[in-house]
């Protein structure tokens, strides 16, 4: 498969923010498409501040940094009670990851916190691999790649979380140092 590097200017540097806003920071008709996003449920926010942590330790030129409070950030991380079915045409289930203006928002549903451990943190790191790296699905049915379109469960009948040797290898070569 062809490495197609994105050519969005905010890829282009080497240091990307990460926010946990409270309320949504976009406008109204936004946010009643996206589902009313708000505060993402405290143990959803420590998993994705894993998975921040796995992301700066990839070989890759890229780097993350997590703000405190309601700041405005290159990438935005929202709860929501229910999603719509569908986002600009893409069936929905329990998360999503789209760009809006010159940042990328996360947007998981509340009710994934009263999930397993290796649920979420796999659910975070396939959206974070959406809007930190602008992935795309992949179609290794092999579970190889967090990427897959929904999710897998490995054979301890559980989620293998974070990102895996293909994905690592497809970062290390878009987002080479």
């Amino acid at each position: 498969m062809p490495v197609v590097i994105p050519h969005d200017p905010l890829w282009q540097r080497s240091l990307l923010t990460i926010s946990f806003p409270e309320d949504f920071l976009g406008g109204r008709a936004m946010a009643k498409k996206l589902g009313n996003p708000g505060s993402l449920p405290e143990i959803l926010r420590g998993d994705f501040l894993t998975i921040i942590e796995e992301a700066n330790d990839i070989r890759s030129r890229l780097r993350f940094k997590a703000l405190e409070g309601d700041q405005r950030a290159d990438i935005e991380i929202y709860g929501a009670e229910d999603l719509p079915s569908e986002i600009d045409g893409d069936k929905v289930t329990v998360g999503y990851a789209m760009p809006e203006g010159k940042r990328e928002l996360i947007v998981i549903e509340r009710r994934v916190a009263e999930r397993e451990e290796s649920y979420r943190r796999a659910l975070c790191a396939h959206e974070a691999g959406h809007a930190f790296f602008k992935l795309k699905h992949s179609s290794d049915r092999r579970a190889r790649s967090i990427m897959i379109s929904g999710l897998r469960r490995d054979g301890e009948n559980h989620y293998t979380p974070g990102f895996r040797e293909d994905d690592l290898e497809r970062i290390e070569e878009l987002y080479a140092r």
